[in-house]
Parts: C-alpha cells; sequence; structure tokens
C-alpha cells in the first residue's frame, strides 16, 4: 500500500527545524521520492554516516527522522517476548518471506551510539503491525513477523559497526544486548505510537500526512516545552484522530527541551513563515496551525509581522499548508507572522464516511444525509478511501469491527500497564466494554480509522432506517457544533490574556492549563499528567489578566460529542470576569461535585470576549439540549442556531472578510481548549 503522506512529514519536520529551532538548511538533508536523493537503503544509511556521524561532535545537535512503512523480523538476539525487532522499510525493499533488507532498530541503535554526541532525537512515524487501511487512513506497516528474517547484508552492516564501536570502546559487546534492554542508545527515541500499534498516514485539508508528525510539528511551532511535556500533551490529539500513543523513551532526562536546543535559541512561536517571494505575491508556510483551525484559514484572513502589527497581510488564497498574501512591500524569506483576524466560513462541513458495512443502504443514507445542512456524506473508493478529509464514519457493528475494537482496547489496556499480558481477564473487560457500546449489525458512528465507535451513537439494529438516522442527525448536530467551536480556538495568537486550569481536588495536582499569549506558553508547568480518575472530583478556573472585564462561558464535550455548558449557569445571564478576578467551576462553597464518571477523553472550551455572546449561547444551548427528532431534519432550516453562532463575535476590520461570514479578531475574543482523558479508578 502506497503511502501519500511521508514526503510532507519530511518537508513539516524540515520546515520546522529550520524556522523554529533555527538549524541552517544546508544542515539538513531530505531523502524522499520527490527529493535528489531517494528514500533507499543505501542511500539512508550512507546520509546517516556521511552527513551525521562524520560530522558530528560533542556539541551538535543531531535529529534523524524517519517516515514511512514499518515491519518487524525475527531477532537472532531478542529483547522482547515476542522475539520480534522492529525495522524500516527502505523504498528499495522488495524482499521475500526468507529474508528481508530492512532496516532494524538494532542498526539504529549502534548507528546513534557511533555518534560523539548526546544531544541525538530519533522521531519514527511508522508502525509495526498490519498494512491497508483502516477507515479512511493508510497504515504504515509493511508485513512483518516471525517468518521474516534479517538478510545477510543487514547483519554484515550490523557486525561491521558493532566491532568499530567495539575497537572505539563506544559498546561492549558482551554488554550490548543489556544496553539494548536498558533503552535507547543515547538521547531521544519519539515514537509515533506503542510497539504494538499502527501508525497512520491521514488526509488532511488538501494534503496527507502522518497523523503524529503533523500534530507534533504543529505544536512545537507553537509551544516551547520538554521532551516528556510534549508528547503527553500530544497524545490526546494523536489517540483520538487515529487511535496511535506516542511513545517517548530517553536515555537522559525527559525534562530535556525538544531536540535538546535551549529556548533562548529558538524563534518566536508562530502561526506562519515566509518561504518564497515574487513581485506581487507572498508565499506562506502554515507550519503552526493546528487541524482543526486549518479550515478557517482561506481567504480574507489576515496575518501581521511581529515588527508591524498595524500592516495586515490577507490571505488570497491556500492550498494545504501553503498559503499567498498580498503585500505592499516584498517580505523576507523566514519572516514569521502571526494571526490578526480570522474568518469563520459559512460553509463549514461535517464530512461523514459511508462505510462498505451498509451495503445495499449505503447510496440511500449518503443521499438523506447530504440534504441534512452542514453535512456531507461521500462513499469510499476502490481503495476503500474517500479521497478527502472525513471527520466520522457512519457503518455497522460487524463482527469484523468488533474483534478489531476489542484487540484495541487490549493493546491500549497493555500499553497503560507496561506489560505484554493479553490474558482472559483483560479480554473478557475489553469485550464486555465493546458490548455495551451497541448490540451487533448496529447502525452508529465509528471514528476516521475505525479505532473506537462514539459513545451512544449506535441505534437498535431492528428500529427503522429513517429513525436511526433521525437521531444520528442529533448526533452528528453536537458534533458540528464542538467543531465549529474548535474553529475559534486561539490560544497562542490571542491578545486577550487569559489562563485557564484544571486541578484535581483529590490531589491538588495541576491537570491540565492553557494560558493565552506565547510568553506563557513557556512557562507551562511539565508535570501535568492530563489524565483524571473517574471518579476524581476536580475544579476548572479561569483568570481575567485583562484590565477590563470580560464575558466568559465554559463548554464541555464528552467522549460521546454532547456538549454541556458548565459556564454560565442560566445561558440569558451571561457571566463577566473582572480584571485580576478568577472564576471557580464549581465554587468552593457550591454544593457540587465534578467527576467525569466514565472513561475517554473530555474537552474543556473557554471562550472570553469583550462583548457579550448571548446568541451564541442560547444556539449551543439548544444543542446540548438533543432534542429528538420524530422525522426527517428539515434541510432548509436553520440547524437549531448553529447558523450565525458567532455573529457575536464578529468585529470586522479593513476588508477581511465578504460581509457575510464573522469575522474574529485576536484582541477581542480568547477560545481555549483542555484536553483529559478519565481513566477507571
Amino acid at each position: 500500500m502506497n503511502l501519500r503522506g511521508c514526503a510532507t512529514d519530511v518537508e513539516m519536520q524540515k520546515q520546522l527545524l529550520v524556522h523554529r529551532f533555527k538549524f541552517h538548511p544546508r544542515d539538513i538533508i531530505t531523502l524522499s521520492d520527490e527529493a535528489d536523493m531517494p528514500p533507499t537503503r543505501e542511500n539512508i544509511l550512507t546520509a546517516f554516516e556521511e552527513h551525521l556521524i562524520k560530522q558530528a561532535t560533542p556539541e551538535s545537535v543531531v535529529v534523524f527522522h524517519f517516515s514511512g512503512h514499518g515491519s518487524r523480523v525475527l531477532d537472532a538476539d531478542p529483547i522482547h517476548a515476542d522475539d520480534l525487532n522492529s525495522t524500516f522499510v527502505p523504498s528499495d525493499v522488495d524482499g521475500d518471506l526468507e529474508q528481508v533488507d530492512d532496516i532494524m532498530g538494532k542498526t539504529l541503535f549502534l548507528l546513534m551510539s557511533a555518534l560523539e554526541t548526546e544531544q541525538v532525537t530519533a522521531v519514527l512515524d511508522s508502525c509495526y503491525s498490519g498494512g491497508g487501511t483502516r477507515g479512511n487512513v493508510r497504515i504504515r506497516a509493511a508485513d512483518g513477523g516471525r517468518t521474516f528474517r534479517a538478510s545477510d547484508r543487514e547483519l554484515a552492516y550490523q557486525e561491521k559497526w558493532l566491532t568499530a564501536l567495539e575497537a572505539k570502546q563506544k559498546i561492549n559487546r558482551a554488554e550490548f544486548l543489556s544496553r539494548r534492554e536498558i533503552g535507547v542508545a543515547k538521547g531521544a527515541v519519539i515514537a509515533a505510537c506503542q510497539r504494538n500499534q499502527e501508525s497512520a498516514d491521514v488526509t488532511f485539508d488538501g494534503f496527507d500526512a502522518g497523523a503524529f508528525t503533523y500534530l507534533m510539528t504543529q505544536f512545537l511551532w507553537q509551544q516551547t516545552d520538554s521532551l516528556q511535556s510534549t508528547v503527553s500533551r500530544i497524545r490526546s490529539d494523536t489517540q483520538q484522530l487515529s487511535g496511535q500513543i506516542p511513545l517517548l523513551d530517553t536515555q537522559g532526562s525527559a525534562d530535556e527541551p525538544v531536540y535538546f536546543v535551549s529556548l533562548a535559541a529558538q524563534a518566536t512561536p508562530a502561526e506562519a513563515v515566509v518561504i518564497a517571494q515574487s513581485e506581487d505575491e507572498t508565499t506562506l508556510w502554515l507550519g503552526g496551525v493546528h487541524p482543526d483551525v486549518l479550515a478557517t484559514f482561506s481567504r480574507g484572513n489576515t496575518l501581521t509581522t511581529f515588527s508591524e502589527p498595524d500592516s495586515p497581510l490577507v490571505i488570497t488564497h491556500r492550498a494545504g499548508l501553503l498559503a499567498t498574501v498580498s503585500s505592499k512591500a516584498p517580505l523576507p524569506i523566514d519572516t514569521l507572522l502571526r494571526e490578526q483576524t480570522r474568518v469563520l466560513p459559512q460553509s463549514l462541513t461535517l464530512v461523514i464516511g459511508v462505510d462498505p458495512s451498509l451495503d445495499s443502504e449505503a447510496a440511500d443514507i449518503q443521499e438523506r444525509m447530504n440534504d441534512w445542512p452542514h453535512m456531507e456524506a461521500v462513499l469510499p473508493d476502490a481503495d476503500g478511501l474517500y479521497g478527502t478529509e472525513i471527520h466520522y464514519i457512519v457503518g455497522r457493528m460487524t463482527n469484523e469491527y468488533k474483534a478489531r475494537l476489542i484487540n484495541l482496547k487490549i493493546a491500549a489496556k497493555v500499553t497503560a500497564e507496561n506489560s505484554l499480558g493479553d490474558n482472559a481477564k483483560v479480554r473478557e473487560a475489553a469485550s464486555a466494554e465493546i458490548a455495551s457500546l451497541s448490540e451487533d449489525n448496529a447502525i452508529g458512528l465509528f471514528t476516521q480509522n475505525i479505532s473506537a465507535g462514539i459513545p451512544d451513537s449506535f441505534r437498535p439494529a431492528q428500529e427503522a432506517l429513517q429513525s436511526s438516522l433521525n437521531q444520528l442527525f442529533i448526533k452528528l448536530r453536537s458534533l458540528l457544533a464542538a467543531q465549529v467551536i474548535r474553529a475559534t480556538l486561539n490560544a497562542q495568537s490571542s491578545q486577550l490574556t487569559l489562563q485557564a486550569t484544571i486541578k484535581s481536588l483529590e490531589s491538588g495536582q495541576m491537570i491540565a492549563s492553557v494560558t493565552t499569549g506565547r510568553e506563557g506558553s513557556a512557562t507551562t508547568p511539565t508535570s501535568m499528567t492530563h489524565q483524571l480518575k473517574t471518579n476524581e472530583r476536580f475544579q476548572i478556573s479561569i483568570r481575567n489578566f485583562e484590565a477590563q472585564p470580560l464575558y466568559v462561558s465554559v463548554i464541555g464535550v464528552r467522549p460521546s460529542g454532547d456538549l454541556i455548558i458548565l459556564l454560565p449557569a442560566n445561558v440569558s445571564e451571561p457571566v463577566t470576569l473582572a480584571p485580576s478576578q478568577t472564576q471557580q467551576i464549581p465554587e468552593p462553597a457550591a454544593a457540587l461535585d465534578f467527576t467525569l464518571g466514565k472513561p475517554g477523553y473530555y474537552e474543556a472550551i473557554v471562550l472570553a470576549s469583550k462583548t457579550p455572546f448571548t446568541r451564541a449561547l442560547r444556539g449551543l444551548s439548544v444543542i446540548a439540549q438533543g432534542t429528538r427528532l420524530t422525522e426527517a431534519p428539515d434541510s432548509n432550516a436553520d440547524l437549531s442556531g448553529l447558523n450565525g453562532l458567532f455573529e457575536d463575535f464578529d468585529t470586522p476590520r479593513g476588508e477581511p472578510g465578504s460581509g457575510i461570514e464573522p469575522v474574529l479578531a485576536v484582541d477581542a475574543i480568547a477560545a481555549l481548549s483542555m484536553t483529559i482523558e478519565a481513566v477507571e479508578s
């Protein structure tokens, strides 16, 4: 199965290293099918030797990034109970069931050991089991397992380096196996997923990329954080997007800065950077824009340079992560840009893939869903993919899908407990959890890679199709509303100074925190877990650092996608937060406790504005109530308050938008999100 996002991953990493971490372009070598040097086995190994090993000094900072297929082969000196060693599959490897020319993890260990510096990071976006497609994603894995063995050439290459390292007294051959069991050779390895998981190649808005690489590089454009905190903070996004849990393995402290580049040596966080310039047009790389927000970076949005904040640059076109802006004077390459205004397009749409499990009903379901406002249903192509970014998949809970979800639950449990145990008790618990999700053959919603079912979305198998679709519409309306709210998120670009936190009332520990403005991002605590036990009491706090009052609201999003307005208690009575005031939810004096109750990912979205947004809250309140339908949704009717949801925030300036769509200014609104995982008590 050919992957589409690996070249994008390499470009994302390169742009990040050059413009955010200040690597010189000549110090970066790119191997891809689109580059002068394809990623063959010989080229990968030669580049590592010549460019990294021979040039690195003890003071050097080294980054090795691999995106592509992964596999596993039988290890003659195994360090895992299954006797397998993970591999990277170069572009020219065909192989057979007897011997494969993959590059083993053991080889990477030896190559990293040969580097003179301890400041080395390997970023690996590949996986090691089962290829093909899952829903709308391609799995980055080639066939592998106990019947696959490393080629004689690969074993000879390992022997060459083991002999050389032993001669330099860098590795004692007798201790080599025990050192591998301890962990990485030196520095840090950041992997896209756990050893027993799949890494996904995903279609985003106008491009394909590795789910992990996109989310990690985008986070690093905006945040300055430690290795451990970075992996922890992107974990919820990767798990929800593609079902994978990133892995960090370090030789030293996990509190080291990412890539071992100090804060002082990094560039200012930004949404975009100038990468090309012509007489009348400037091309930008939108590396700092989150996938939830990317669709809003379209014609009419404005950005500014840090030196001239009053000279807006208007986006004229966007294709994937590239955008063009009109500028009165040429902008130097490498100029960093921050957001000023954002246009919320009225065309924001929830895209639903119609799964083949629906058989003869698929075309009928597609036709009916396409009549729903702000929603689009698409059928898969011959490869089983949808050819566009999708948000959810509607399908039946078949025996195949049920078995898949059970196995994923077991893998997650094994990962959480750091154990290889796949015992009967774990399987029984996973089976019971999936059984509680839906009955056999029920119609409901899955994530885009079918790694989870959306809670409370499955309808009884015997229910009439129209009735099932009516109730699915209620669920999708809530999911759409959450998507529209996320389209306003601007914690890093907002000029309103605000902080939101989630604290455990049981332990007193800070669970999650987000602060607007770029200064706050550098001081975020690194010890936050982003996890709460299901019965653990917690409190949300919002502090206003502005010199004027702000209108605030907190909207909760449950794992099912259902919304709950946590603040204000009455949507007709807006809550104002005075300067230097902190709002706590629930109030300490209130006879009310917040607990999450069920496992899963929960989100708290904090909205703050200089003006009240009562209309928006009323619209969200209608959606949050989840009124049941007795007949088909009216495609000509307003989507129960969703249209014009953010007219309250409309703050046009100059000519950023069409005059119809709401325009959000960073000096008028702040929208922050905190995601936490509820785990079993």
